[in-house]
Formats: C-alpha cells, sequence, structure tokens
C-alpha cells in the first residue's frame, strides 16, 4: 500500500468520527504529544501537517458540527491541562519531601560528627534543638504524603479521565543514621 492510498482511507476515516471522537483524535494527535514542556518540538513540518489537517476536516464542518467539535476539543484540552498541572504539583511536593530528607541528614550528621568537640553542655543543647528539626521535618514529610493521597484522590479526576500518577521518587533519606541517632 503506498502512502497516497494510506493518507486516502485516514482521510475517510477522520470524516467519519463524531465531532467529540475528532477532538480526542486531535488532542491524541497533536496536543498530548506537546504536554511535558515538549513544545520546542514542533516544527514548521508539523505546523504545515496540522493547517492541512485543519483545512481538510474541522473548516469543512457544518456550523453544528464545528460548535459541537469545539466543545468537545475544549473539554479535551482541559483534560491534558488538569494533568500537566497535576504533574507539576505533584513534582513539587516530592521536591519538598527530598528538601525534608537532606535537612534529617544535615542534621544527623551534626549529631554524629559535629557535636564531640562542643562542650558537653553546649553538646547537649545543640542535640536537643536538632533533635526538634528532624521531629518537625518528618512530621512534614507525613503530611505532604498524605496531602499528595489526599490530592490524587479527589473527586474531580474522574472528569479529567482519571487521578494523575504518582511519579517514583527515590528517597535520600539516610535511615540506619536517623534510626540511629533517634534511638
Amino acid at each position: 500500500m503506498n502512502t497516497s492510498t494510506l493518507d486516502k482511507s485516514t482521510d475517510k476515516i477522520i470524516d467519519r468520527m463524531t465531532p467529540e471522537e475528532l477532538a480526542k483524535y486531535v488532542n491524541c494527535r497533536y496536543v498530548y504529544p506537546l504536554q511535558d514542556g515538549r513544545l520546542n518540538e514542533v516544527t514548521e513540518d508539523v505546523e504545515r501537517e496540522i493547517d492541512v489537517f485543519i483545512k481538510k476536516h474541522i473548516n469543512t464542518l457544518s456550523n453544528a458540527e464545528h460548535y459541537e467539535y469545539m466543545k468537545a476539543l475544549h473539554r479535551e484540552s482541559d483534560k491534558v491541562l488538569m494533568r500537566v498541572i497535576a504533574g507539576i504539583e505533584i513534582k513539587s511536593f516530592q521536591k519538598s519531601i527530598t528538601i525534608n530528607e537532606w535537612t534529617i541528614n544535615t542534621c544527623c550528621y551534626a549529631i554524629h560528627h559535629v557535636l564531640d568537640v562542643l562542650p558537653e553542655d553546649e553538646a547537649d543543647k545543640q542535640l536537643h534543638h536538632l533533635k526538634e528539626i528532624i521531629t518537625g521535618c518528618i512530621k512534614d514529610i507525613r503530611d505532604i504524603e498524605e496531602t499528595i493521597e489526599e490530592y490524587t484522590h479527589k473527586d474531580l479526576w474522574t472528569t479529567y479521565g482519571g487521578a494523575p500518577e504518582i511519579p517514583e521518587r527515590k528517597s535520600v533519606l539516610l535511615k540506619e543514621m536517623l534510626n540511629y541517632i533517634m534511638k
């Protein structure tokens, strides 16, 4: 099968799509690939392809079909936008967890290596202070994890095609040192 025959077959399928199906197709074909900050991948060839697509399949719709298509396209675009925003927010939450883990590691290091050189009364004050910081960070991490869990289980996500995925995050927390220090 040559490219021309394939293009004609594709055009026939697209021409039979409902406005709702057409909007989903446009989002899958042209919008989804642009999420995650890949806007710089829009080349002149892609722009020409979009222009040709609009002339062939969008500009030929009746007024009623065009109205339904635009409503559906906005719904589909909202789904993409909400999922992109959710991804950014979840990554921000995860960065906050990482910052708290580094703070805990720094405090553990100070307790393990620095307090030995201080006078005993000063070391006791600093030890108490550092343990308070560690306890606060642990609480913050738990609160952030609960926030992520609540955020991804809100009812609003049914409107937007399901809850956003939580990307895997590698912990930087030195748990053995923390357990030793906090015993």
